[in-house]
């Protein structure tokens, strides 16, 4: 189909705000809340992911072992980002510290650095 009046549009495409043209600021854009599916051992799992103007709570995951504060931290809206480190007292796998600290008021879609033992060195 043809009409006299279309014009070529070039931009973008952004998560969670989607098509953005060409000089404009994407964060001027309506935010889009993105679907997340995830399969395991219970079946299919959806959860909705804040847009970045929402506000969440960054979980206490200090402890627990990496999968399961990766999890828990994505499922508010989080992005987390693994680091690992050398600890002498505590195991391997398990969440030394998360940055910024448990119980902190951030945007959404926030990354959030996760520290996790590797164990010691020796």
């Amino acid at each position: 189909m043809y009409a006299s009046d279309l014009k070529t549009v070039v931009g973008h495409v952004y998560p969670g705000v989607g098509f953005v043209v060409i000089g404009t600021d994407p964060s001027t854009a309506d935010c889009i809340p993105e679907v997340v599916s995830s399969r395991d051992v219970h079946g299919e799992k959806s959860h909705l992911v804040p847009c970045p103007s929402d506000y969440v709570v960054v979980p206490r995951v200090v402890g627990l072992y990496v999968p399961t504060a990766m999890g828990q931290l994505s499922s508010v809206g989080l992005s987390p980002q693994p680091v690992p480190a050398f600890s002498r007292t505590i195991d391997a796998s398990e969440v030394i510290a998360v940055t910024p600290p448990p119980g902190s008021l951030v945007p959404a879609r926030t990354v959030v650095t996760v520290t996790y033992s590797l164990g010691s060195d020796r």
